[in-house]
């Protein structure tokens, strides 16, 4: 990689010059990738309520949600949102992230074009805690190591970050470039131009989903494929272009890799939820149901132990409407009754047979190989 420009810049912290990657510029640059994709080509489908990327998006919404809430299990989850009183901070702030993550995609997606503003308005959603969130940095940065002197990355210097990110959004709003080139090109320069102090990996993220999404519909986060590997070439795969060679040959193998395990494991995942939804039907065969408790079995997707609140404020029933609808649910054996330490016998419902497909499908994304 010896044709990656870089330029010198005195950290005052250390006192010192340290060379700062600056990554190529990429408006009017004629790219040669072929790239096109065969994606959800399969006839599964997920059960309406049940939303697979906001299912997911524990795992792609920010550094917690890999390190310190790995531990947060789908039951503590479904009971912080059970409206029951059930305290749980790391599962609620968890829950949090998730919901801001997924506005930050929605956003992304209703938006024809990428503008700055709406760069800086996900980044504010997904970086909500940090004090700079939703600003352009104004400070030097880099990745890996407690000094740019040990760091595995550099960034540009600040007063270079303006034109840059100039650049990129003439680029990923260039439609000349195929929707697979700005996404993989744009989600790697906005990594390497690295705007902000935090969140870049966020933000870069929903860029490279949502650009895709907007071709073939909803899919599996590429990301995600980098749970799947023992090995990540995820570093080497965003890197490769800086380098202005990168441009004339075939992108790194890593983005064909990815987008399609993403896609046959979306196909796994379906199946999964296509035999539990086949299992939840068979206790119905010879039933016949009220129209609350049909909308109570589909709801259950969304959130698997439930409680008289959680349906007094979702549905508008009061608690009577809400207990029996429960009641028939417990009868068909669809749904358990579990008494909770705290709060103090309160009662709460859960799905076995949902809580235990949850489970599977972390399972199968976690399934590591070579």
């Amino acid at each position: 990689m010896n044709d990656i420009k870089t330029v010198e810049h005195y950290f005052l912290s250390i006192k010192k010059t340290v060379p700062c990657t600056v990554p190529p510029c990429l408006q009017q640059r004629d790219i040669s990738w072929d790239v096109q994709y065969q994606l959800n080509t399969n006839n599964h489908e997920a059960p309406p309520a049940f939303d697979l990327n906001f299912f997911l998006s524990r795992l792609v919404a920010g550094d917690k949600s890999l390190k310190e809430f790995r531990s947060v299990s789908r039951k503590r989850l479904a009971l912080v949102s059970s409206k029951i009183g059930y305290i749980d901070p790391e599962a609620q702030e968890l829950i949090e992230q998730m919901h801001r993550y997924s506005k930050a995609r929605d956003l992304m997606l209703s938006e024809p074009k990428i503008t700055l503003d709406l760069l800086l308005e996900v980044h504010r959603l997904v970086e909500a805690q940090h004090r700079d969130s939703g600003k352009i940095r104004t400070k030097p940065n880099w990745v890996g190591g407690e000094s740019p002197l040990n760091a595995y990355y550099v960034s540009p210097p600040p007063e270079m970050v303006p034109a840059l990110l100039n650049d990129w959004l003439l680029f990923v709003n260039d439609q000349t470039q195929t929707p697979e080139v700005r996404a993989i090109i744009g989600h790697n320069q906005l990594l390497n131009i690295h705007p902000f102090a935090d969140g870049n990996g966020r933000t870069s993220r929903l860029v490279l989903h949502t650009t895709l999404e907007k071709k073939y519909g909803e899919l599996l986060h590429p990301s995600l494929y980098r749970l799947h590997k023992k090995f990540d070439t995820y570093i080497e795969a965003i890197h490769d272009t800086l380098c202005e060679s990168a441009f004339t040959r075939a992108p790194h193998h890593y983005w064909h890799d990815s987008v399609s395990w993403c896609d046959e494991t979306k196909t796994r995942i379906l199946k999964l939820l296509k035999s539990t939804m086949g299992v939840i039907q068979s206790k119905l065969v010879f039933a016949i149901i009220s129209k609350n408790a049909k909308d109570l079995i589909d709801y259950l997707w969304s959130q698997p132990i439930i409680c008289e609140a959680d349906l007094m404020s979702h549905f508008k029933w009061d608690f009577v409407q809400s207990h029996q609808t429960i009641k028939e649910l417990v009868d068909l054996k669809l749904i358990i009754p579990r008494r909770l330490k705290y709060p103090e016998n309160a009662i709460i419902y859960e799905s076995p047979e949902i809580i235990e497909v949850f489970n599977r499908l972390d399972s199968v994304i976690f399934e590591q190989k070579n």
